[in-house]
């Protein structure tokens, strides 16, 4: 698959939930340097990625929120509002807003 891009990689791996696909593996072994070849079997299934991830940090003192939103769906705000609106409540000092691997 390395001549194809990754929509087209995506749509040979896709199948229906709960059937198996083999896939075979060739890469550079991060312990050697060497190329390394294996064959897996990977049963299909649903793949839920939250769409909002939400972490926190202290920086002088200050609690800072750090919410990562991977994508925009019709659950984003609910799930936005459902995660920060208790940290909120307990005082923050910032919030920064991570759109980067947004879609």
């Amino acid at each position: 698959m390395k001549d194809l891009t990754t929509s087209q990689a995506v749509q040979l791996i896709r199948g229906p939930e709960g059937s198996e696909i083999k896939l075979y593996i060739q890469r550079i072994s991060k312990n050697d340097g060497k190329e390394e070849e294996f064959r897996i079997s990977i049963t299909r299934e649903k793949i839920n990625l939250p769409s909002v991830i939400i972490t926190t940090t202290t920086r002088e003192g200050k609690n800072i929120v750090i919410v990562e939103i991977s994508s925009i769906s019709e659950y984003t705000t609910k799930l936005f509002m459902e995660e920060i609106t208790p940290l909120i409540s307990q005082g923050v000092g910032g919030i920064i807003l991570d759109l980067r691997g947004n879609s």
